[in-house]
């Protein structure tokens, strides 16, 4: 599944969050646990920092999930 949306943060004090205990997110919205590809307790939450759709589209309609695959990105000023 291929989404051509851009969703944009709505809450910069909340945009990103870590632990190295157990997760990174994106605000309450998307959460990545250690061990990602093999934990299905990764989930997206109901939309609090950015404008993402409550009906869970981004991934397929479930709001748990193992990740398939990942991409990481620095931003430079």
């Amino acid at each position: 599944m291929v989404l051509k949306k851009q969703y944009y943060c709505i809450k910069y004090s909340w945009a990103i969050y870590h632990t190295s205990r157990k997760y990174f997110s994106f605000g309450n919205n998307l959460y990545i646990y250690n061990n990602c590809r093999k934990n299905t307790s990764n989930y997206l939450g109901f939309p609090s920092s950015y404008n993402i759709p409550k009906n869970f589209e981004l991934n397929g309609g479930k709001d748990h999930f193992a990740v398939k695959s990942y991409e990481v990105y620095e931003i430079e000023n």
